[in-house]
């Protein structure tokens, strides 16, 4: 399994705009700032949520070895997750404006996102999402 990647900007929540012409690629994004109180999005939830996944992954190496498996997917959710040997992750993505369906092993722990709230439930609300995680 590959990892992820962040493109530089992304986690401020940079807009760019790649036109499909030679040098298309050349001023997809503004410079970053040199300090940290400079940081593009106000209030800093995107470089902050950027942080906890990042945080995610470094507790869990496994996941860069793990087996990914899409288990749902429809134009406005996804659920996926990763297995190794002894571990699990569990993803849970919903951009519809209703909530879905959605069942969580009783062996994960809640450990990324909105729906951390409530530990395990039947649905996951409109414009939400999840990560739960083998403990």
């Amino acid at each position: 399994m590959r990892s992820a990647s962040i493109y530089a900007g992304d986690e401020q929540g940079a807009k760019g705009v790649k036109y499909d012409r030679p040098g298309g690629d050349a001023k997809i994004r503004k410079p970053l700032p040199c300090r940290p109180d400079d940081i593009l999005c106000q209030p800093t939830s995107i470089w902050q949520l950027h942080r906890d996944l990042i945080a995610i992954r470094r507790e869990r190496p496994w996941i860069a070895d793990g087996q990914l498996e899409v288990t749902q997917v429809d134009n406005a959710s996804i659920t996926y997750q990763v297995r190794s040997q002894q571990n699990q992750l569990l993803v849970l993505l919903n951009i519809s404006d209703r909530a879905i369906a959605m069942s969580v092993p009783t062996n994960l722990v809640a450990v990324a996102g909105p729906a951390l709230s409530q530990q395990r439930f039947a649905e996951l609300p409109a414009q939400a999402w999840g990560i739960w995680a083998s403990s």
